[in-house]
């Protein structure tokens, strides 16, 4: 009688790496439907742009929120590798408003399709919540130490316009520009940088931001 089979590292490898690649061609082709439609696309659909079986797409994620919490640190990991923030704390003001603007305006339009996607469902999903939050909370803190000088300068104003500075350069201040007011993404960095830079020249020795 045969001895019973025993798997090798070799296969195992082998299957693991199988599943990866599985795992990314489903990740790719759930960012794919969700830049092309801006909706969340069903798990069948999924499966058919990613080339495996919907019990598939289930066997690598847990549920759709699993996926969805994929596609979002995907993204996420996308945007620290093509926009890193600007860090040069000690230039002049007009290049630093320049240069923050730049930077949040090309991250957004960069996660626009998957924002709009994810915020139809997002206050259903736990995992992304706690995504935008802490994106939030980044940026905020990426804020106070890129205007430290403004802020310090402002006294007892500083959390205003610590608040200022984040409302304006928000997500939401974006989309409104973009999809409510209709403003071309060149028109709105134009409007972005003159409401930074009016709110940050008007904060000195404890004058609070102009409103």
């Amino acid at each position: 009688m045969s001895p019973p089979t025993t798997e090798t590292g070799v296969e195992r490898d082998g299957r693991h790496e199988r599943a990866h690649r599985s795992r990314e061609a489903v990740v790719d082709a759930m960012l794919a439907l969700v830049r092309e439609t801006e909706e969340r696309p069903t798990p069948e659909a999924v499966a058919d742009r990613a080339g495996v079986s919907r019990r598939t797409v289930f066997r690598l994620f847990e549920d759709l929120e699993a996926l969805d919490v994929a596609c979002v640190e995907r993204q996420q990991a996308e945007v620290i590798r093509l926009y890193p923030p600007p860090m040069d704390f000690r230039a002049p003001l007009d290049e630093r408003i320049d240069a923050v603007v730049t930077h949040r305006t090309s991250v957004y339009e960069h996660v626009m399709p998957l924002r709009r996607a994810t915020e139809r469902f997002r206050r259903d999903s736990p995992a992304i919540e706690r995504s935008v939050r802490t994106s939030r909370k980044q940026l905020r803190e990426h804020l106070a130490m890129l205007f430290a000088r403004e802020l310090d300068d402002c006294g007892g104003g500083r959390d205003e316009l610590l608040g200022s500075l984040e409302l304006v350069t928000s997500w939401e201040a974006w989309r409104q520009l973009r999809d409510e007011q209709k403003c071309s993404a060149s028109k709105g960095r134009k409007l972005l940088r003159g409401l930074l830079r009016r709110n940050l020249r008007s904060s000195g020795r404890g004058r609070p931001p102009a409103c």
